[in-house]
This record gives structure tokens, C-alpha cells and sequence, in this order.
């Protein structure tokens, strides 16, 4: 049986926690008005990102936050 990399953990006001089994390592994914950013590895732009939005309603989730707390133009 294959490991998945990266295991959905929880969700919350801070962000999205998952567990990378490669690091062996929590990491959150907080929501900001600028979008996603992983705090394990500083960007918005990394693996542990790119799963999180694989999750479907976490993703749909997160969209409608970031959409909500921008100012509207």
C-alpha cells in the first residue's frame, strides 16, 4: 500500500492543518486576504498547498473566504 504524502488533519479559524508524513511535520495553511500561505514553508506555492486545494470542500471553503474578506472596489 502507498503513503499518501500530505493527510488532511482539520480546519478552523486559523487555517487548514495537515500532516506531511514525508517531513513528519503539522502544517497549517492559514487564509489571508492575499489568498494561502503555508507557514511550514513560507509561500503559497508548495505541495502542501497544492493538496489542500485537491480537497474539494476545503477548497470551495477557502475560496469563499478569501473572496469575503476582500475589500470590495
Amino acid at each position: 500500500m502507498v503513503k499518501k504524502r500530505c493527510e488532511f488533519i482539520s480546519h478552523d479559524m486559523n487555517g487548514i492543518k495537515i500532516f506531511d508524513h514525508q517531513n513528519k511535520a503539522l502544517v497549517t495553511i492559514t487564509i489571508n486576504p492575499k489568498g494561502l500561505e503555508c507557514q511550514h514553508c513560507g509561500t503559497d506555492q508548495c505541495q502542501h498547498v497544492e493538496f489542500m486545494l485537491t480537497l474539494p470542500d476545503i477548497a470551495k471553503t477557502v475560496r469563499q473566504k478569501i473572496k469575503a474578506s476582500r475589500p470590495i472596489n
